[in-house]
């Protein structure tokens, strides 16, 4: 009964006495922007270079506040012209410091035709006021060499510039 008593003593100190331990939060940041640019494919033999797709985006970001310094991105692109389309983009994240990121990523285009590569960008951001909202412009390069959108099924390259509105929470 002694053992049973102070085992039992000792739980309850302890639930009683002990901190809870700081745990990891999620840090995240949502934002909303327009973009276009050019493209080049091989297919292209008139023209070295013609206007990429004009796209929405609406950006997620997530990362631990433990490492500030990378995290993981979901993008949904709704492509207005010169057709509409729907797609998603998963990212790595790296944050160089408060207003500059890198980000490598999976872009898909999955409706009404599909689209599937890679890409590579910058993000720059720039602060309004102390609230986390800030504007940012994101210059990329896209290479998209699988789906049934290819012209003549060539690769594409895009090379773009997005900009828009960002906020931390």
């Amino acid at each position: 009964m002694t053992r049973w008593t102070v085992s039992m003593s000792t739980v309850v100190l302890a639930l009683l006495f002990v901190r809870s331990a700081a745990a990891q939060r999620l840090v995240t940041g949502a934002g909303f922007g327009i973009g276009t640019g050019l493209q080049r494919s091989d297919i292209l033999e008139d023209r070295l270079v013609q206007r990429a797709r004009t796209r929405l985006m609406a950006k997620f970001d997530f990362r631990n506040d433990e490492d500030m310094s990378q995290g993981i991105g979901v993008v949904a692109l709704f492509e207005v012209e010169p057709k509409v389309s729907l797609g998603v983009e998963v990212r790595y994240i790296r944050w160089l410091g408060k207003a500059v990121s890198v980000f490598a990523g999976v872009p898909a285009i999955l409706a009404p035709k599909t689209l599937v590569g890679v890409d590579v960008g910058v993000d720059v951001s720039i602060p309004l006021g102390k609230s986390g909202i800030a504007l940012f412009v994101e210059p990329s390069l896209a290479a998209m060499p699988f789906g049934s959108d290819l012209p003549g099924d060539h690769v594409l390259l895009w090379g773009l510039l997005a900009a828009g509105v960002h906020a931390q929470f």
